[in-house]
């Protein structure tokens, strides 16, 4: 199996069935929170729902078209990152993350999306990372920002919230 150490705390692995039911877990003891900027938490009722998500995911890693990977934080799943799609002409990997409400403020998602960069580098040749975020979702954005990614512009009206529709801020790093 993929896994990747960050440091003495972190390590990413690939995601794969085994972790349906510790990753819905965490997607259930934190939806209200995950709900204000991510759009799928309706559609994820259960850990089946999780694992069928898992397994298009490992589909898609296998046709080099994303990964995803669980964040173990002290050996607890804290959440997930990886390239949300992946364009082997243009090389280009879109970065998507997200943590548990607990695991906030440690640090913990700088340091795995940096890993990232170093596995987008390495495994798929990539030569410009993106993170899309909504502007007013001050902890995703400040990610980019520590990491040295430049403001590409505005998507408007990238995202249906539920209710609401939300605007994307781009921001890029060159490899």
């Amino acid at each position: 199996m993929f896994s990747r150490v960050v440091d003495s705390d972190i390590s990413l692995s690939l995601a794969i069935p085994l972790h349906a039911e510790g990753l819905f877990q965490l997607v259930d003891r934190n939806r209200q929170f995950l709900k204000e900027w991510l759009p799928w938490l309706d559609s994820n009722q259960s850990s089946s729902d999780t694992d069928t998500f898992i397994r298009s995911e490992l589909v898609r890693f296998s046709r080099d078209e994303g990964l995803l990977l669980i964040i173990h934080y002290k050996e607890s799943i804290a959440g997930v990152t990886g390239f949300n799609t992946i364009d082997a002409e243009s090389k280009t990997g879109k970065i998507g993350y997200w943590l548990g409400e607990e695991f906030n403020g440690l640090g913990i998602m700088t340091r795995a999306v940096n890993e990232l960069a170093q596995i987008g580098k390495e495994l798929f040749k990539l030569q410009t990372l993106e993170i899309r975020c909504a502007p007013g979702n001050s902890k995703s954005k400040a990610i980019p920002l520590r990491l040295g990614y430049k403001f590409a512009g505005i998507i408007p009206a990238a995202e249906q919230l539920y209710e609401r529709v939300v605007d994307h801020e781009v921001y890029q790093l060159q490899l």
